[in-house]
């Protein structure tokens, strides 16, 4: 199913294994993760130079926890 704009068009599923991707890279690669992840702060938008491509912008950095090993 779609998300965002109907302008706009992508699929739910691929989006959300980005996400999860980018999340598990935070916790298990970098040792931190981003402690304010609700939807006013995830921007999912067509990539500027290549429309066929989004890119996911993880938006206010004020509360990350580094996370001990």
């Amino acid at each position: 199913s779609p998300i965002g704009s109907p302008l706009i068009g992508l699929q739910t599923k691929k989006v959300g294994l980005s996400l999860i991707r980018i999340f598990a890279d935070m916790i298990f690669k970098h040792g931190f993760i981003h402690c304010d992840a609700h939807p006013g702060n995830i921007l999912v938008r067509r990539k500027p130079k290549n429309k066929n491509q989004y890119q996911i912008v993880l938006l206010d950095h004020g509360l990350y926890r580094v996370l001990d090993k």
